[in-house]
């Protein structure tokens, strides 16, 4: 499940309502790129690219401008890729008129774009151009370009995903899933994909009744390491350095995929 976050003082807004806030003029150097065909362009990129879209959601920071800050979130779907039934894929994507930080985009399985500058997910892709005069005519041949190669590469990056959200803890070292749940914190705290402050609330996340986030109850069903991904993602959100996230959530998989793999091969 892909999330947009507003609660650092954004609000919801729609692609129409988009269309009549006029950017910043520009200077020599600075085109400020229109929020409303920054969303129209992926959008149209993305159904040239044969995805269906499933849902839209926008949030804007007014400030000096009526829109100093602009954050999106796409889901979509496409014939070519089999995504897990009840997921979808997030292509979030953010853009700045007071030059705070550059136009970018990421496109995960669960996705993450908050107001607070967090950025992230499972990478499949990213990208970050600064608002040159060229931005608005090269973006659909970037956005072409990173689902291109992201529909060469989708198969094993679905799979991964998969395996996140169907490997259980108790799978690795036994049936107690508080102690193997210390375990993962630690060597994700170790490999820096956390910090060391944070281990207990990543754990404290992952163990909530009703799932990481509320989003993932487990109605008794075991600790996955899809959830453990959900819990740092939820407390990264929060980071007091957001800037970080992106690197932070690929260290994460990274880690929690190194594991599931070293236990795949302790079976067979």
């Amino acid at each position: 499940m892909s999330t947009l976050y507003l609660h650092a003082g954004a609000i919801p807004t729609t692609r129409t309502e988009l269309s009549v806030i006029e950017p910043p003029a520009p200077t020599d150097t600075w085109h400020p790129l229109s929020h409303y065909d920054f969303a129209t362009s992926i959008i149209d990129t993305l159904h040239f690219m044969g995805a269906t879209i499933t849902t839209e959601n926008y949030g804007i920071k007014e400030g000096d401008t009526g829109a100093d800050e602009f954050f999106g979130l796409i889901e979509f779907e496409h014939e070519k890729l089999d995504i897990p039934e009840g997921t979808a894929l997030g292509l979030g994507f953010r853009n700045s008129w007071t030059k705070r930080f550059p136009a970018g985009g990421i496109l995960s399985k669960k996705t993450l774009v908050c107001d607070n500058q967090a950025f992230a997910g499972v990478d499949a892709f990213q990208f970050k151009r600064k608002n040159t005069p060229g931005l608005a005519r090269e973006l659909p041949s970037i956005t072409a370009s990173a689902m291109m190669n992201f529909l060469r590469t989708a198969d094993s990056y679905l799979k991964e995903s998969a395996a996140l959200d169907r490997h259980f803890l108790d799978q690795q070292y036994g049936n107690d899933e508080g102690i193997i749940l210390d375990h993962v914190c630690c060597q994700l705290a170790h490999e820096e994909a956390i910090t060391w402050s944070n281990v207990r609330k990543v754990r404290n996340e992952v163990l909530r009744a009703d799932g990481p986030g509320g989003l993932f109850p487990r109605r008794g069903r075991g600790i996955t390491f899809g959830d453990v991904m959900q819990g740092v993602t939820e407390v990264e959100k929060l980071s007091l350095n957001p800037i970080s996230t992106p690197l932070r959530m690929s260290t994460a998989h990274r880690v929690l995929m190194d594991m599931i793999d070293y236990t795949t091969a302790e079976i067979a």
